[in-house]
């Protein structure tokens, strides 16, 4: 579970928390305050114990959903699991980075602490990463490079690949030449990583 998550988590309790004080206050004020004292008519009564059937429904209806409702699972289970996704995992080709980042991440919910999951998430996860950070960069450096940079269009990326952990793109665009005239081209850049800095080379521009 990311930073993010266990952050969410812990609004919706404390959420949960004040929303419950909050509910008993106004019961034990408007409700059974007075019903105890017996300050009350019995139309009024009715109404009182009305209003607090719905905030008792209210409640529970929160407190379900706020629940953590995850089906527990036993050891064998859990291992049983783990097996189904590594046999995934071995089924599946290096350059499916997308699927095996997911993979691993369901790994990680059925066996957090593992060092070796951990690793290999963390790897495909940065391709992944890397693929989308690459796509971003080339927009902005195919656009400078045109001649008439305020006509550029992007038609697309055509095609993402991993070779050797270097994720190469290519893209197709569109821009206006000297006579004005709309032309299109294509460009292919590859990325990797180097120190956790993107590095980019424009291999074919065109």
């Amino acid at each position: 579970m990311n930073a993010l998550s266990v952050c969410a988590k812990m609004v919706v309790t404390k959420m949960e928390i004040i929303v419950t004080i909050l509910i008993t206050i106004v019961l034990t004020k408007y409700l059974i305050s007075p019903l105890i004292n017996g300050v009350v008519s019995d139309t009024k009564k009715q109404t009182l114990y009305r209003a607090g059937s719905f905030l008792a429904l209210f409640i529970l209806l929160l407190i379900f959903l706020t629940t953590d409702n995850e089906v527990k699972l036993t050891p064998e289970q859990k291992q049983n699991n783990i097996n189904i996704l590594l046999t995934k995992i071995e089924s599946t080709p290096k350059a499916d980075y997308h699927q095996l980042s997911f993979n691993y991440e369901e790994l990680l919910k059925l066996d957090p602490n593992n060092k070796a999951f951990k690793k290999e998430f963390k790897h495909y996860n940065d391709i992944v990463e890397l693929e989308s950070e690459c796509g971003s960069i080339i927009f902005t450096d195919v656009k400078n490079q045109s001649k008439f940079p305020d006509t550029f269009e992007s038609i697309g990326i055509k095609q993402y690949w991993l070779v050797n952990d270097t994720i190469r793109v290519r893209m197709n665009y569109k821009a206006n030449n000297a006579f004005g005239v709309p032309i299109r081209g294509t460009a292919l850049y590859e990325c990797k990583y180097n120190n956790d800095v993107i590095e980019y080379k424009r291999l074919e521009f065109r």
